[in-house]
């Protein structure tokens, strides 16, 4: 598996969240593709090309996001992760001190912040 730093997956479920970061990736040509699930997340993580960073929600209807950045963590995979919530304190999730991801930001998502993260401008 090799990583394709220009793609972000995009794992989340919330309709209005979601056409928000598609379209604020697209406005800065950033190829994206979707995960509505754990599910779906941890079997885009199985494809020969692995995204190069991830925006991912963490309550998600299937499992906590969670599940998806240990899985990136345990297996070592060459991608950055930046988790996206709406969860006041972050902190409820100890599994974050264990597995920890390269960015967390608060829904609503500043944009020009998560655009920074992404390109390092």
């Amino acid at each position: 598996m090799t990583a394709t730093k220009s793609e972000v997956l995009i794992v989340e479920d919330d309709p209005s969240s979601l056409d928000i970061i598609v379209r604020l990736l697209k406005k800065h040509d950033i190829e994206t593709s979707v995960a509505l699930s754990v599910g779906e997340a941890l079997i885009k993580l199985e494809e020969d090309e692995l995204p190069g960073a991830i925006i991912l929600d963490l309550r998600l209807p299937d499992a906590n996001g969670i599940v998806v950045l240990r899985n990136i963590r345990r297996r070592q995979l060459p991608i950055r992760v930046a988790v996206v919530t709406g969860v006041p304190d972050v902190s409820v999730f100890s599994d974050l001190l264990k597995f920890p991801a390269d960015a967390i930001f608060k829904k609503p998502v500043a944009q020009r912040e998560l655009i920074r993260w992404l390109t390092g401008a």
